[in-house]
């Protein structure tokens, strides 16, 4: 009986550790930050990426986790080195057509992660030179191979249809009530793109057209964009129209459509 009553015990004070061991487990504090995402590298551990501030800029850091905490992971290849952060640049004009509207983003398709292309403009108010950090929506994409992510390209955004992916910066995204615009600036000038608005953008849009002319409105220039092909013209008034911002489409002097466009995001330098 002794003998019985000592394994009870001896069984209360295993099945109590193994209890206070799980809670542990369980309640592993995660990494400061947003979690973007995570990937599965060759050798069996998960990946974790974070969006912290590190150093008083925007930065993506990796981790992985032990039995009973997260440890950085040295799963970027930068310039020849192995390292566990990648900084960015802090962007005082953020400009992005993501869905979500995030800095950093993971495509979980192919395991590439977007960082953001920042462009440095020099300005002049108050009598001295500023610099402007404002984005392109346009992006440094680094891909997974299992072990490291390295960088491999400079593209536009992954939820971008692959016919619209090379422009230099975005200008306009709006929204009427039966249609999506995009305007972005290129090489060639300027470039419209149209969809359906129960289409997204990475759906092959019903028209592109490129080349424009500046739309103004009394002594007002600069106003939005208009667009022509084939006796149609294609105006995109984004700000300061005394009707706000519009979508027309006209046949010659003839309105076939007038809908308020509501701003999905622009860049301000336009």
């Amino acid at each position: 009986m002794k003998v019985s009553l000592r394994l009870i015990i001896a069984g209360i004070i295993l099945f109590v550790s193994m209890t206070q061991s799980d809670a542990q487990t369980s309640t592993i504090r995660q990494p400061e930050g947003r979690l973007i995402g995570t990937v599965k590298a060759n050798n069996g551990k998960t990946i974790y990426l974070m969006e912290q501030i590190t150093d008083g800029v925007k930065a993506v850091a990796s981790y992985t986790k032990s039995v009973d905490k997260y440890v950085k992971e040295n799963a970027f290849k930068v310039k020849g080195e192995y390292c566990s952060i990648i900084k960015s640049v802090d962007c005082e004009n953020w400009t992005t057509s993501a869905p979500s509207g995030d800095y950093f983003l993971l495509d979980r398709t192919d395991n590439a992660l977007y960082l953001p292309l920042i462009n440095i403009q020099t300005t002049y108010y108050g009598g001295s030179e500023h610099d402007l950090a404002t984005s392109a929506d346009r992006y440094l994409v680094y891909q997974f191979d299992g072990e490291h992510f390295a960088y491999k390209r400079t593209d536009g955004g992954f939820w971008l249809h692959k016919d619209l992916r090379s422009f230099e910066e975005l200008v306009y995204v709006g929204k009427t009530k039966d249609y999506m615009v995009r305007i972005d600036s290129t090489k060639e000038g300027f470039r419209y793109a149209a969809w359906k608005v129960k289409k997204d953008m990475t759906s092959k849009p019903s028209l592109v057209l490129t080349g424009k002319t500046n739309l103004g409105y009394g002594v007002q220039v600069d106003l939005g964009f208009a667009f022509k092909n084939e006796g149609y013209t294609y105006e995109v008034w984004t700000k300061d129209y005394p009707e706000g911002p519009l979508l027309i489409v006209k046949q010659g002097d003839k309105t076939l459509l007038k809908q308020p466009l509501q701003k999905v995001a622009f860049n301000p330098k336009y």
